[in-house]
């Protein structure tokens, strides 16, 4: 958000240390209790995607994506690669699931 010049505060959550993502102040806000949250006056959202396009909407004067859109449909695929297939293989809840329940 410092590339467009938007006034936020930035609350980290770290997802092992202390369990912020778990705490009932994160899960009203954040039912699936996911990072990033961007909130909002009237919104909120925990996909970083949807985070990205609702600011690059909201926001026009600095777009992140190309504005052509046979540009901007490279950078959505790289983004969805990340998003649908590397960053949930990463996600704490997978990785409970493996070493807790599975025992691997």
């Amino acid at each position: 958000m410092s590339l467009n010049r938007l006034d936020y505060q930035y609350l980290p959550v770290h997802l092992i240390r202390d369990g912020m993502q778990f705490k009932h102040d994160y899960t009203s806000l954040n039912p699936q209790q996911l990072v990033p949250l961007l909130e909002g006056s009237r919104f909120q959202s925990s996909q970083s995607f949807a985070i990205i396009e609702y600011l690059d909407d909201k926001f026009l004067a600095f777009r992140l994506p190309p504005s052509s859109i046979e540009k901007r449909a490279p950078v959505r695929q790289i983004a969805m690669a990340i998003t649908c297939d590397i960053q949930p293989l990463q996600n704490l809840r997978v990785l409970k699931h493996l070493t807790g329940t599975l025992g691997v």
